[in-house]
């Protein structure tokens, strides 16, 4: 399938995903305009019809099943892993990344302007870039931050 969205607050949402589907966590990158398979089982594929269309995702929710990749575009995205282990990277925009429960990783984009990385229960890890302004939750989890 193929999505385009307009202007305003466009979501792709993947929260109900898990069991009984036989999707098991997503990986999408909403920067690209090419056909992915964002399901690990190949079962689930898109394209989007414009790399700037698309300003939030929320990944798939569920602990055993969640372990979802999420990488962001040049806007300004609310990027959310909720349940499972997830890898959410920010594009150029003034970004809000959520982990949720699970041992989260986030990378910031030295993009100049103030992210925003909230980890949620878990050991969750952050790599920034020395330039950024970017802003974390880090309580009351064992977080990690990386300055680059």
């Amino acid at each position: 399938d193929s999505i385009g969205g307009s202007a305003g607050g466009d979501l792709l949402d993947f929260t109900n995903l898990g069991p009984p589907s036989t999707v098991n966590g997503i990986k999408i990158d909403i920067s690209s305009t090419g056909t992915q398979t964002i399901s690990t089982t190949g079962q689930l594929r898109l394209a989007l019809s414009s790399a700037s269309t698309i300003e939030r995702v929320n990944g798939s929710n569920d602990a055993s099943y969640g372990n979802d990749t999420i990488t962001g575009n040049s806007l300004a995205n609310i990027l959310r892993g909720l349940q499972g282990n997830d890898t959410i990277t920010g594009g150029s925009g003034a970004d809000r990344l959520y982990g949720g429960l699970g041992n989260d990783q986030f990378e910031a984009a030295d993009s100049g302007t103030v992210d925003s990385l909230y980890g949620g229960g878990g050991t969750d890890t952050a790599s920034l870039l020395a330039g950024d302004r970017d802003s974390g939750d880090v309580k009351p989890d064992n977080d990690i931050l990386f300055w680059a």
